[in-house]
């Protein structure tokens, strides 16, 4: 049965036109090259699926939610290396790849990994690459990965989302159900002044752990405004932010000086990471632990269980003005003065 379009009655939230230079242009996102589910985890396990995976190798430093979706995809899961710089150790990984294996790698807090990596990624077509953005905004080269796997979430302001970019993703099963929304971010939106920021942050918790793998959609309110978000004031906020964490605490930075990429975060490596954190949200502000808890077996890897005990990710996104940045450098300072 044929329904003509309703007109009339009540509005429909309405939004802003799309805007030129937005984030899904910058990340070439054209629609037939790309795949939206509700979150990155579905969109990962649904591709290993498609392509009969059998074997995902994964960086032993890795959350867990990338591993529930190889595990769900049902193929065999390996993990390899990283050195202390969070570089994929190339050598062990070529030694022992088999032609139709898939490696995920990671563009740790937006940096691409090494010239090493590069290279192997370009002797082995017959791998399937992916190449895993969730801290990356922009790399500051083109994608390496034969696809590129986002959580813009976690980049911006929106309320859900996982985005595939690569070939051959039409033959990915369709979206089913309703987009599942974070009501979190709403809350905080709300909260102008802060004062009810425990109860955002506990909808956080629940929103995230509330997160399925399956073939739910993303919504349209995120597709619509991640097209009304210019890019290059979100790149050139995280690049001057961090600017300013380099000039004040250099003798803490993991990444060291950033030109080419725009970064997740100013990452500190410290063996108080977890007291730190504490003393941070005591003073209301929120750094990220990447990553407390990973899978990987401690004896075989034991440099990516130090990294996960050392690093802590302070912000710098695109809210942050210079004021927010010399208060976290001056709450970080008074940790380890006193």
């Amino acid at each position: 049965m044929h329904f003509d379009r309703p007109i009339g009655g009540f509005f429909e939230l309405e939004l802003p036109p799309r805007q030129p230079g937005n984030l899904l242009e910058y990340w070439q996102a054209e629609p037939s090259d790309c795949r939206w589910y509700g979150n990155a985890r579905s969109a990962l396990m649904q591709l290993l699926q498609t392509r009969q995976i059998r074997r995902t190798w994964l960086p032993a430093y890795l959350c867990d939610a990338v591993i529930d979706a190889a595990l769900e995809s049902g193929c065999r899961i390996l993990f390899y290396p990283v050195d202390h710089h969070l570089q994929p150790d190339s050598a062990w990984l070529s030694s022992r790849l088999d032609s139709g294996d898939a490696v995920l790698a990671v563009d740790y807090f937006g940096r691409p990994p090494n010239a090493a990596f590069l290279s192997l990624v370009n002797s082995r077509p017959d791998i399937d690459w992916i190449e895993d953005r969730a801290h990356a905004i922009d790399t500051g080269m083109a994608p390496w990965g034969t696809w590129q796997l986002f959580s813009p979430r976690k980049l911006a302001g929106v309320p859900d989302g996982g985005l595939l970019i690569g070939p051959q993703l039409s033959c990915l099963p369709a979206t089913q159900g309703v987009p599942h929304l974070h009501a979190s971010a709403w809350m905080r939106r709300e909260d102008c002044t802060g004062h009810r920021h425990a109860e955002w942050v506990a909808r956080h918790q629940q929103d995230e752990a509330s997160m399925d793998i399956g073939p739910r959609p993303v919504s349209k309110l995120t597709q619509h405004m991640l097209a009304c978000m210019p890019a290059s004031p979100l790149l050139i906020a995280r690049k001057q932010n961090y600017a300013r964490y380099q000039v004040a605490l250099p003798y803490m930075s993991f990444l060291g000086d950033v030109q080419s990429y725009a970064p997740f975060g100013f990452v500190v490596r410290t063996q108080h990471a977890d007291d730190l954190w504490r003393h941070l949200i005591d003073q209301r502000i929120f750094a990220q632990r990447h990553w407390r808890d990973i899978s990987a077996p401690v004896e075989q890897f034991p440099v990516a269980h130090q990294l996960s005990n050392e690093l802590l990710t302070l912000p710098c996104d695109h809210r942050l003005t210079n004021a927010d940045v010399d208060r976290v450098i001056a709450a970080v300072q008074i940790f380890f003065d006193e």
